[in-house]
């Protein structure tokens, strides 16, 4: 009888494994949808509502480096003030650049915008090498992101600077618009 219900169990609970544990198993990714599920993680991230750390999702930033459970609060500061004065409107996702199409593993661009405080501002050099002060206001700023998901699910968010590049090439569609 023992053996009989072991055997029944094997039967009904290896392919369900099997299964779990295949790369085929996983839905194919759906761009269409991306730029929803990115720019509410970032919302949810900002928002102090990044439970997505317990799922496995892993977040380097330039400042914090890996990020674990412990610096979430220190993320969500870090996207949303400066110089100790929050941001003049919420951070928002601007684009998602396509750059590595996958079935199911793809590579996106994110480009974050945002409106921050800044107490020592400059104007772009001139033609004499020359900046100019200004007063402390709020700048426009944008920040790049690699993206990489897993079927519709983001597994890795990397802060990644020199990936402006990268996110203004023609061949990088702009799925969010």
């Amino acid at each position: 009888m023992r053996a009989a219900l072991i055997a029944a169990l094997a039967v009904c609970v290896l392919p369900a494994v099997a299964q779990a544990l295949s790369i085929t198993s996983l839905p194919p990714h759906k761009t269409d949808r991306a730029c929803a599920v990115v720019g509410q993680f970032f919302r949810d991230i900002i928002g102090g509502k990044a439970s997505d750390f317990d799922l496995g999702v892993s977040i380097i930033t330039d400042e914090l480096g890996e990020v674990d459970d412990g610096e979430i609060a220190a993320l969500a500061r870090s996207l949303s003030s400066n110089d100790s004065k929050t941001d003049s409107r919420p951070a928002k996702l601007e684009e998602l650049r396509l750059i590595a199409k996958d079935e199911h593993s793809p590579l996106y661009v994110a480009v974050l915008s945002r409106s921050l405080w800044e107490k020592n501002r400059y104007t772009d050099m001139d033609g004499m090498g020359m900046q100019e002060k200004l007063p402390p206001g709020y700048e426009e700023r944008r920040s790049f992101w690699i993206v990489e998901f897993s079927s519709n699910s983001v597994t890795t968010l990397r802060e990644a600077g020199e990936a402006y590049q990268l996110a203004y090439r023609d061949s990088a569609p702009n799925v969010c618009r």
